[in-house]
């Protein structure tokens, strides 16, 4: 399904947070809530690029669907700069009845086999490509980039003015915003007690120019140093990535 659909992943359970940090992340995906949840059954997301506080917030039992920025192009009714920087109700009758046959099914490895059956349904209709903007972000949000901008534009074949161009207007992003939460989500990874996900292969902070650097990025986007998430996180026990629950951390 690549460059379209990047995985599958479940969050198992509900969870009810008095409150909670969603960290900002890269990729594009799709939450589709399992259980009654008290807002969108299916909503889409181009990431986000700040962090987000939320009090009382109940993290219902999801299957997230996480997408390149091709997928969300194909996949979506709206184009990914609508839904960058939160997430939007996608009112589709295709992703709800997806979502009908989800909640009726007995477990994840029955539930990641209806969505990818679906899915492909869309992504084998004729004249489904990705285009060079798309390959170049999918490089960044996946990993796979993490150079220069007027680099990844040449190996692309696209001025460096035109991508960042259409960065903007296409995705909602800048190429340098979208380089700098990555590379963060990369140090999530890294320092997470038992990250769902694994560990990163390398020294995330051989990304940054010394540790000062690497303390202030991390601070500018989780709003807590290094080491106070780690702190929390292994307090809490969770797994997740990209939230925290503050009152199992305390």
């Amino acid at each position: 399904m690549h460059p379209f659909v990047v995985g599958f992943v479940e969050r198992a359970e509900a969870i009810v947070a008095g409150a909670s940090i969603e960290f900002p992340f890269a990729m594009p995906v799709i939450h589709i809530a399992l259980d009654e949840a008290s807002g969108p059954g299916v909503a889409i997301s181009g990431g986000t690029k700040v962090a987000r506080a939320m009090t009382g917030q109940r993290l219902p039992h999801s299957f997230v669907i996480a997408l390149g920025f091709a997928g969300v192009a194909l996949l979506s009714p709206e184009p990914a700069s609508v839904a960058t920087g939160g997430f939007v109700e996608v009112a589709d009758p295709f992703w709800h009845s997806l979502r009908e046959r989800l909640c009726d099914a007995r477990d994840f490895e029955t539930r990641a086999a209806i969505a990818q059956r679906m899915l492909m349904s869309r992504i084998d209709a004729p004249g489904t490509v990705s285009s060079p903007l798309f390959k170049a972000a999918d490089a960044i949000a996946q990993d796979r980039w993490s150079g220069p901008i007027h680099e990844l534009a040449r190996h692309r074949g696209i001025e460096e003015r035109t991508l960042r161009n259409r960065f903007r207007h296409d995705l909602g992003w800048s190429p340098k915003r979208l380089l700098r939460v990555a590379r963060f989500n990369r140090a999530l990874r890294a320092l997470h007690p038992r990250p769902w996900s694994g560990r990163a292969t390398q020294d995330v902070r051989l990304e940054f120019f010394d540790d000062a650097h690497f303390h202030r990025e991390f601070r500018a986007h989780a709003g807590m140093s290094p080491a106070a998430f780690i702190t929390a996180k292994q307090r809490s026990g969770d797994a997740m990535l990209h939230n925290l629950l503050l009152d199992r951390a305390l």
